[in-house]
């Protein structure tokens, strides 16, 4: 774990001073944090059971896990004529203290050109080798990893409408690309939202996302999706978020709580056999995150943040009387950090 996080720390370094020598002036932060996850492989109650009395492996050491943080970023912001040039570059690592081999990195991109009240923004992220949980591959008949890689990239338009408000819609393309024991998960998402956002001092935001993630379904050479004996993973999401937060002047330190709300629905788009996809086929299932945070100034240019988010999922299907017991989760991650702006 020593090495991951010098490694890790070496990265950072790098990073920053590329970009110092590329862009001279530039803006940007560090941050450290650690995070408890009390169900870091989003097992069920069924499952995590299971893997308690010894009767269920999941190639984890333990159900939860302590997670070290490290992020960094860089910021350029440049003026050209009437128009406002953005850009950056953000890295982030995981490291799991009890399972190591679920520790991951981040890296992310921005670049928005803006005028007045209008932005134009492109982002992404690229996630070069992410676990979340292990299965049984039918093929080998052994436990595997379902380990993968993964793209995506955004294009963002925002417009001020007054009262400090601003609108905005959003395109994502999501390309992701697992190892050769899931190949049928490959999967390709789309995403299209519309947000409404209010920022200081009490800041409040609303919006809505519609996912369509179209899986691979076959893992053979002159398979199909629709002859191939492999489960498909295809699925049509409806995604809300509410959040508020207001600054406040405590001790002549910013002090910002904030609370976000998060509900998912999602529908499983598989047509396959019950006796090929009893997991999927006819799957409706819901998600419900709540997020309460605070963050704070210590001194100049230094914040410190709290976190705790708890998630519960549920399912149902008119097909397999036994998904929720298979599905149902519950998961609690607390967390504490501590970010440095230069």
């Amino acid at each position: 774990m020593r090495n991951y996080f010098e490694n890790m720390r070496r990265l950072a370094e790098i990073f920053i001073l590329v970009f110092t020598i590329v862009f001279g002036e530039i803006g940007g932060y560090v941050s450290l944090g650690i995070k408890y996850d009390s169900n870091i492989c989003s097992l069920s109650d069924y499952e995590m059971s299971g893997f308690k009395a010894g009767k269920q492996d999941f190639l984890i050491e333990t159900s939860d896990d302590a997670i070290f943080q490290l992020k960094c970023g860089i910021n350029l912001d440049e003026s050209l004529g009437k128009y406002q040039i953005e850009g950056g570059l953000s890295f982030s690592g995981n490291g799991n203290i009890s399972n190591s081999v679920m520790s991951d990195i981040n890296i992310g991109y921005s670049a928005s050109l803006r005028r007045r009240n209008t932005r134009l923004k492109i982002s992404g992220n690229f996630f070069p080798n992410s676990r979340n949980r292990a299965y049984i591959d039918v093929d080998s008949g052994t436990l595997q990893w379902s380990s993968y890689k993964s793209i995506s990239g955004r294009v963002e338009f925002r417009q001020r409408i007054g009262f400090g408000i601003y609108l905005s819609t959003q395109y994502e393309y999501r390309w992701s690309r697992y190892n050769d024991y899931f190949p049928e998960y490959d999967a390709i998402r789309h995403g299209l939202s519309i947000s409404a956002n209010r920022y200081v001092p009490f800041g409040i935001g609303m919006g809505y996302t519609f996912y369509k993630s179209d899986a691979r379904g076959y893992d053979e050479r002159g398979e199909t999706k629709a002859s191939s004996d492999e489960t498909d993973v295809s699925y049509e999401e409806d995604n809300f978020y509410f959040s508020i937060g207001y600054d406040l002047d405590i001790w002549n330190r910013k002090m910002t709580p904030s609370l976000k709300f998060e509900a998912s629905h999602r529908v499983y788009t598989s047509t396959k056999p019950y006796w090929v996809d009893p997991l999927h086929l006819g799957r409706d299932e819901w998600t419900f995150d709540v997020e309460p945070a605070l963050s704070s100034e210590i001194m100049e240019n230094i914040e410190g943040g709290i976190f705790c988010e708890i998630t519960l999922r549920d399912a149902e299907s008119k097909h397999n009387p036994n998904i929720s017991k298979l599905r149902y989760y519950e998961k609690t991650t607390v967390g504490l950090s501590i970010r440095k702006v230069f």
